[in-house]
């Protein structure tokens, strides 16, 4: 009797080996089912580029790899020399980094926030966005001007970067400055523009205005500047720190008006930066998303009062002397505060005091008597001191010093004195890691001030005092340094749950309200991924949905709250669905719900969701074009990397599993192959796909062949154990091997074939076999307690254009009966089952070229029996579509007859 096994399940662990339809396997390693009941080798790997580090992060940019390895990022030429972008880079805290290519730059999240690269040719990433604006000053000039006596206007200032892929970038706008000429004749006005540190050369300032006004008794301005003055900045600028602009344009000839004008999008939708994210996504093409979300670490404090700022007093200097003698009031002097006066060189602070005479850090330039002297206070913030004085220190050896006001009217003196403070702050080229912005205008209390970190992802800081006399002049009341207080540091917000999302089309521009909070907010944000009508959002505590076109209608919705992630870098797009490792084993969602997937290898995968360890070892790919999810992951709860990979096809629905572990894989369309990273490695490896034999072996060793003795080939190599159907070539020709032997320092092969008399000692080249082999669920013939002798099996490979090239296999059996599983080589056969007394053809006509062998002896007698195929030789394809039995059925099992 004849019976067949034409389909291929795949891994189906979880149900009744008996009641299965045909076409189970129980094991299944480095295999696929790309077409449908069409077993095939996986194709191989070849070694595409060694880097320095072990490899953390592939990515794609601009048809070129780019991976990430210890602190480095490398770009690849296209054909595997890789050289580094400038600068360090680093992940988010307790994720790993991720990556989007929009608008033709590389969106990256990092510990320092959104860092983006503009190009695959090196250079250094940029943060994404542009600063906000620092405050301006002005003046009135000249004897006639644009401004009206008696008359007002206000302004705005941004800054506006243009990439080298031509998109535009313009930043949050400086606090609005009011201005007012009551000088008797119209003016002109001269704005001072303070400069960003991280603004370049080629970056443009964009000055707008307001119409002008009658009246300088209340602010009556508006806020809906419009362009008067464009520059693009110069180094000498950059250097300057600041850029001064007289403007004289009448009201007639100002431009557009700025974007966040009150006819516009108001100042609640400028141009913040994107926040620290710990993932990101482009939805509908038109909006970036960001998720699990930090913000910049922020103080807010007031000047409240200016009298404890400085002191003045009179007192007598000797040139080149310490000593600062008969001062006629030492009330509240102490060490550590500043001196200024004539003859005192800047800088100087008091080293001490005794009675009424000061001991100064620098000598006097000058003999007098009755100097006026100002002792200044000082503040420490961020770990900078700045002084209080009367003249202004923004730069040089002396330390920085904002001027306190002394026209005697409080609400002068401290917006002067705050302003001046913010100016120092700014321009001081000791402080690297603050910003600081005048946030009060006309309406509001003066003084108020905000401190911002230049960056994103910085430490907290602090604002400290000198002394009590100065601490209530600032509210909170800082403490006096080295104390701290909650009120006195700085602080972010930590949105776990918090998504953000940018402008339509504008990638850049995150307004500060452009967010929505997503389920709790103790449970984080793990993933997003943008299908087509909609946004996942994988929580911890499960699945939601954001849907909407707009800003105006982003919705979001729980879509399943009883499935949970148990590793976010499982997550992956396949076929507009995500697919990830849950706790209910592999599931795939889409817009309407979440299915499992995996139930067919449930006990494969549900043992590992047990493990502490998954998470952190645990890596998904989609690959589109072959349409297969690749799930690497551990085997053991002591892994210290992934250890194998689960592999589905979205079309068969079919779960195999390669018997090795990916650290990170990335699809590089333009080539359409897999790149991939093993664990503590810094190799990239590159898939084998010209589709053909060759594509059927993995990474290659070079050997030196030292003896060769007939068919024997004797050869050394680092790094490989050479095994029989490994593949060694040479001078354009190869032959696999058909056994091996280990000598002390070499190994000796014995060819299957005659090796070709132009192979010499020498370089060559040994091709490693991908290592396929599968077993099928117990075949019965439909009578699993039918006793049953099964004399030939044939393996049949497919016949059609994509079929096998395979010339040798390893048929594996094993029974009920006899569970020790027994190997049996078998030759293609050309001519099937008649190349014997039917005659020189096969039965039927045209050859098959299948693999037939005789059932082993202690095999043949079984209820059931368990076939399988490895197939071991390099180079070559095996493309397998049915076996075929040829059997006599017996009595029932334990039937006693």
């Amino acid at each position: 009797m004849q019976d067949t096994i034409d389909r291929c399940l795949g891994l189906v662990p979880q149900y009744n080996p008996f009641a299965i339809a045909k076409g189970g396997l129980n094991l299944a390693e480095n295999v696929r089912c790309p077409r449908k009941d069409i077993l095939e080798d996986r194709r191989g790997h070849a070694l595409y580029a060694t880097l320095a580090n072990t490899i953390a992060k592939l990515m794609t940019y601009s048809s070129r790899v780019v991976a990430l390895h210890s602190t480095t990022l490398s770009y690849d030429n296209g054909s595997g020399t890789f050289a580094n972008y400038t600068g360090t880079f680093e992940a988010p805290s307790g994720a790993k980094m991720r990556h989007l290519s929009v608008n033709s730059n590389l969106f990256l999240t990092t510990n320092a926030g959104i860092k983006i690269l503009s190009g695959v040719a090196g250079g250094s990433a940029r943060s994404a966005g542009v600063p906000r604006a620092l405050g301006t000053s002005y003046t009135l000039t000249g004897a006639s001007g644009f401004l009206a006596d008696a008359s007002q206007c206000a302004y705005r200032i941004a800054f506006q970067k243009t990439d080298s892929n031509n998109n535009v970038i313009t930043g949050y706008p400086s606090q609005r400055l009011w201005v007012t000429n009551s000088a008797g004749g119209t003016r002109n006005v001269i704005l001072t523009c303070y400069l960003n540190s991280e603004l370049v050369a080629g970056d443009v300032m964009l000055v707008y205005r307001t119409d002008q006004q009658a009246g300088v008794s209340s602010d009556i301005s508006g806020d809906d500047p419009g362009l008067v003055y464009s520059y693009e900045l110069a180094a000498s600028d950059i250097t300057n720190g600041y850029v001064t602009f007289t403007d004289s344009v009448v009201d007639a000839l100002i431009g557009a008006v700025i974007y966040t004008g009150t006819s516009q999008e108001g100042i609640a939708q400028a141009n913040d930066r994107p926040p620290l994210a710990k993932d990101i996504a482009l939805y509908k093409d038109n909006f970036v998303f960001f998720a699990n979300c930090s913000t910049k670490q922020r103080l807010n404090f007031s000047l409240v009062g200016t009298s404890g700022l400085i002191k003045q007093t009179t007192g007598d200097t000797t040139n080149a002397s310490d000593q600062l003698i008969n001062l006629a009031n030492t009330t509240g002097i102490s060490a550590g505060m500043s001196i200024q006066g004539a003859g005192i060189p800047a800088g100087t602070t008091v080293l001490s005091i005794v009675g009424t005479t000061v001991t100064m850090s620098a000598n006097a330039t000058a003999t007098a008597a009755g100097v006026t002297v100002t002792f200044g206070r000082k503040i420490t913030l961020g770990g900078v001191s700045y002084f209080f004085g009367t003249s202004q220190v923004v730069s040089g050896s002396g330390s920085p010093m904002a001027v306190v006001g002394l026209t005697g009217v409080a609400a002068a003196d401290i917006d002067s004195t705050a302003r001046s403070l913010v100016e120092v702050i700014n321009r001081y080229a000791g402080n690297t890691s603050v910003y600081a912005y005048y946030l009060s205008g006309p309406e509001d209390l003066p003084g108020q001030i905000m401190i911002e970190e230049r960056g994103i992802g910085a430490a907290a800081f602090t604002i400290q005092a000198f002394d009590s006399t100065i601490s209530p002049m600032i509210f909170p009341a800082p403490p006096v340094s080295p104390a701290t207080t909650t009120k006195s540091t700085s602080s972010n917000t930590n949105q776990k749950n918090a998504l953000y999302f940018s402008k339509e089309q504008q990638p850049e521009h995150v307004p500060a309200l452009n967010y929505r909070l997503v389920g709790p907010a103790n449970k984080e944000i793990l993933r997003i991924m943008a299908l087509r009508d909609s946004l996942i959002i994988i929580k911890e505590e499960g699945v939601y949905r954001c849907t909407g076109d707009s800003p105006s209608n982003f919705t979001v919705e729980p879509l399943d709250l009883t499935v949970k992630c148990k590793a976010a870098s499982s997550v992956a797009l396949l076929q507009n669905q995500v697919l990830m490792l849950s706790d209910q084993g592999v599931v795939s969602i889409s817009d309407t719900g979440v299915s499992v997937i995996s139930q067919d290898i449930e006990p494969e995968i549900l043992p590992l969701l047990t493990y502490s360890n998954l998470s952190t070892y645990t890596v998904g790919v989609g690959y589109e074009s072959d349409r297969t999810y690749m799930l690497s992951t551990v085997s053991a709860s002591s892994d210290t990397a992934p250890q194998q990979t689960f592999i589905y096809n979205f079309v068969t629905k079919v779960w195999t599993v390669d018997t090795f572990g990916i650290t990170d894989a990335i699809v590089e369309e333009s080539v359409d192959k897999l790149f991939i990273a093993k664990a503590s490695s810094p190799k990239i490896f590159r898939e084998r796909k010209d589709f053909s034999g060759t594509d059927y072996c993995d990474p290659e060793h070079a050997i030196t062949i030292t003896g060769i003795s007939g068919n024997n080939i004797t050869f050394t190599v680092s790094g490989a154990s050479p095994a029989v159907g490994w593949v060694i070539a040479q001078d354009g020709t190869e032959l696999p091997i058909g056994s091996v032997s280990v000598g002390a320092s070499d190994y000796t092969a014995l060819m299957d074939g005659d090796v070709p008399a132009s192979w010499v000692t020498g370089a060559a080249t040994l091709y490693p076999s991908v290592g396929a082999r599968w077993e099928y669920a117990p075949w019965s013939a439909g009578n699993a307690t039918g006793l049953k002798q099964v004399s030939c099996v044939q393996f049949v490979p497919d016949p059609g254009d994509n079929g096998s090239s395979a010339t040798e296999i390893v048929g594996t059996f094993r029974t009920n009966f006899d569970a020790e599983t027994e190997e049996v080589p078998i030759e293609a056969s050309t001519y099937g089952w008649g190349g014997g007394p039917w005659g020189e053809f096969p039965w039927g006509g045209g050859a098959i070229g299948g693999f037939p062998t005789y059932v082993p002896r202690n095999k043949q007698i079984c209820g059931w029996m368990m076939v399988g195929v490895k197939h071991r030789r390099a180079r070559e394809k095996l493309a397998l579509a049915l076996v075929g039995f040829t059997f006599e059925p017996g009595s029932d099992l334990g039937s006693g007859r």
